[in-house]
């Protein structure tokens, strides 16, 4: 069962290029990525992109200058690519939160005595 599903926030919790770029990243998750499918990158260079393992969910996902690393010596950034649904950790809304009202406290400030000084 993947952890994402379509329209979730989710942060990127794990990379495997050695540059970890996208790490700690809010994305969107948009739908089930297609094998073979061309995305745009910043310049506006169509890409190709083949990087999915067989077996694993990957979603596409929206975000703010993706790294991906296309070869050793050739790297990109896109606004939105292909992530594997292992890589990423959904964050849930506040109203999902049920029964970890525990989580969410108010801090209210403790009464505190001035006293003047003289």
């Amino acid at each position: 069962m993947p952890n994402c599903k379509e329209g979730d926030l989710a942060i990127i919790c794990r990379v495997t290029s050695s540059k970890s770029t996208n790490l700690g990243k809010i994305v969107k998750v948009l739908r089930v990525a297609v094998e073979d499918e061309l995305f745009t990158d910043n310049t506006g260079k169509k890409i190709r992109i083949v990087e999915q393992t067989p077996g694993d969910v990957y979603w596409v996902v929206e975000g703010s200058s993706l790294f991906l690393e296309l070869s050793s010596k050739q790297e990109v950034f896109l606004n939105q690519r292909p992530f594997n649904d292992k890589f990423l950790k959904p964050i849930k809304p506040l109203d999902d939160l049920e029964g970890e009202d525990e989580m969410i406290k108010i801090i209210k400030p403790k009464k505190v005595k001035y006293e003047q000084v003289l």
